[in-house]
């Protein structure tokens, strides 16, 4: 701390030094060469840039041999990733850019994976043994940790009910078997013309605009849900994505 106070005041002579030059250059040329008091205004001028310009270097050199070390904390749980995929797909597939029509597709698994993700996230903060709770599947885990803050879990009722559409959407999805279509239908020459798509099998008739949107939405639903019953200090890491930090320490190289 005395290092650098004692820079700061030579930079404090240092200019007052410089200004009281270009000063006294003005004064004199004002008082004894009256004919050439422009030089002396534009001289006095350029002390005081030059020696404020060699201020700013030292302090830019200084800052460039500085070390700080920083500390940062967060609470990472993968939810908040999935979320903002399944956000940027739903997103993405109102632009109608090249490929949106896997969008829905993207936006329901990354929603059903962020499921998962948050029920977790929760049992790990707020269940002891949490690790023996892990190899369940989801529906289990959020009965687990639903049970510990008191809430009552329907999965008749919504928005549970959309939960467990959700996971059985998400299994067909990660266990699709390969299927043969086969269709017969009687088109007009314009629809020939205009929507002649390839046979849909009945799990990518699922993959609507719809769909993608009641998945993205539930999970978001459950999230708060789940927050709005617990302490806003356990809620960190949980509703939002976010870390903390701190400078410990700085030192001049």
């Amino acid at each position: 701390m005395m290092g650098n106070t004692s820079v700061n005041r030579r930079n404090l002579w240092l200019l007052l030094g410089g200004s009281l030059v270009g000063v006294l250059l003005v004064l004199l040329g004002w008082i004894f060469f009256p004919n050439y008091f422009i030089w002396f205004v534009i001289t006095g001028s350029l002390i005081g840039s030059g020696i404020a310009g060699v201020i700013t270097k030292r302090q830019q050199n200084k800052k460039m041999n500085e070390t700080i070390e920083v500390s940062q904390k967060r609470d990472f749980s993968l939810h908040h990733a999935l979320l903002g995929a399944a956000r940027v797909s739903l997103k993405n597939s109102e632009k109608k850019d090249p490929g949106w029509g896997y969008s829905y597709l993207i936006c329901i698994t990354m929603s059903a994976l962020a499921l998962e993700a948050i029920a977790n996230a929760f049992g790990d903060k707020l269940v002891p043994n949490w690790k023996y709770y892990e190899s369940s599947n989801p529906l289990a885990k959020f009965l687990t940790v639903a049970n510990k803050i008191g809430i009552e879990v329907d999965f008749e009722v919504k928005p549970w009910s959309n939960v467990k559409w959700l996971y059985n959407l998400r299994n067909k999805i990660a266990h699709a078997k390969p299927m043969y279509i086969e269709t017969n239908t009687t088109l007009s020459r314009e629809e020939f013309d205009t929507n002649f798509n390839l046979p849909e099998s009945s799990l990518e008739k699922q993959f609507t605009k719809g769909n993608a949107k009641k998945a993205f939405e539930t999970v978001e639903e459950v999230k708060h849900l789940l927050c709005d019953q617990i302490d806003p200090y356990d809620q960190f890491g949980l509703r939002n994505d976010g870390w903390t930090g701190e400078t410990i320490n700085t030192k001049n190289g």
